[in-house]
């Protein structure tokens, strides 16, 4: 069994910053790669072009313990405009709260954060380091990057992690979804407009640890499952169901499914287990007497190791608002 679908789970709802800015990688004359914002001086070099709802009306849950309340959104980070206005209780949560808790505040960077995810995806990735894709490979990805409007030769000896990342947010963009309508994203420009404070439980730094930790799977396991991610799209449906639907158990079912083969096992440990406990534990240091309201990615709130039963497990009082 595969998992058709690790890099649409990774992108739409674990990992934050996408690279949603236009990105140039160019070469000097000796042949030296760097990454900038503008076009490169030469015309050797490349654009990344990559693009940049709803909130799951029961992906929402009220946590209590002694005086500190916690609202709970499981997000995702790309949406449609129809996803808005959110639902009244989600929006009433917000105005009560003190500050909004979010996985990375990345209102102040973003471009500077999309160039280093860039540079972190790309690095030790020179052509004498990987070998060339098997024949089957690169028709395939041939055929994937006309269909999103991507020129092959900017995928063509990239880290499979990189591909199906410009892979994954062209076709969310050619279905609709945008990045900047994200539930993270709006909740953090609403906390910019109301001057309300914004605590954030990781890094963009830690999200690049991470993505590190990514690029080192084998290759032949990466592209076999970007592979089969793009030639099947079914679970991705499945995914959006059970977030549009509340279905935290269906939720659940899909993560775990996407890491099927044991040399994922510390992917998903890597990406969940540890990011969620560690998720838990800020969320438990937030000063007491305080309303809180935390949005992360969808799936990060689902599961035995999920924050929602992390946080039951530490005395929280935890419901579903109906609505």
């Amino acid at each position: 069994m595969t998992a058709r679908y690790i890099f649409t789970l990774l992108t739409v709802f674990l990992l934050v910053q996408p690279l949603n800015a236009a990105i140039f990688r160019c070469k000097d004359p000796d042949g030296r790669v760097s990454y900038q914002y503008k076009a490169c001086e030469s015309k050797v070099g490349a654009v990344l072009q990559t693009s940049n709802k709803n909130a799951s009306r029961r992906f929402f849950w009220r946590a209590v313990k002694q005086d500190k309340i916690l609202y709970l959104l499981g997000s995702i980070h790309f949406g449609k405009a129809d996803l808005y206005p959110l639902p009244d209780p989600i929006m009433q949560a917000y105005r009560k709260a003190d500050a909004v808790v979010v996985e990375v505040d990345i209102r102040n960077a973003p471009m500077q954060s999309a160039l280093s995810m860039a540079q972190t995806l790309t690095a030790n990735n020179s052509q004498h380091q990987n070998p060339p894709l098997p024949p089957q490979i690169e028709t395939a990805l041939q055929g994937f990057a006309k269909k999103a409007g991507i020129p092959f030769e900017i995928l063509k000896g990239q880290n499979p992690w990189l591909i199906s990342m410009l892979l994954t947010q062209k076709f969310l963009q050619q279905a609709g979804y945008r990045p900047e309508l994200g539930i993270d994203r709006h909740f953090l420009q609403l906390a910019s407009q109301d001057n309300k404070p914004v605590i954030p439980l990781e890094t963009l730094a830690s999200q690049q640890v991470l993505l590190r930790q990514i690029a080192t799977l084998p290759r032949e396991l990466l592209f076999q499952q970007l592979m089969d991610q793009f030639q099947y799209n079914g679970d991705f449906q499945q995914l959006m169901e059970a977030w549009q639907t509340g279905d935290t158990d269906l939720m659940d079912r899909l993560t775990r499914k996407a890491f099927p083969d044991p040399a994922m096992e510390p992917l998903y440990q890597a990406v969940f287990a540890r990011r969620n406990h560690n998720m838990t534990n800020k969320l438990l240091q937030l000063e007491d007497g305080k309303t809180y309201f935390v949005t992360v990615g969808a799936a990060h709130m689902v599961g035995k190791e999920g924050i929602i039963k992390l946080l039951e497990k530490h005395g929280f009082q935890i419901s579903q608002p109906s609505f």
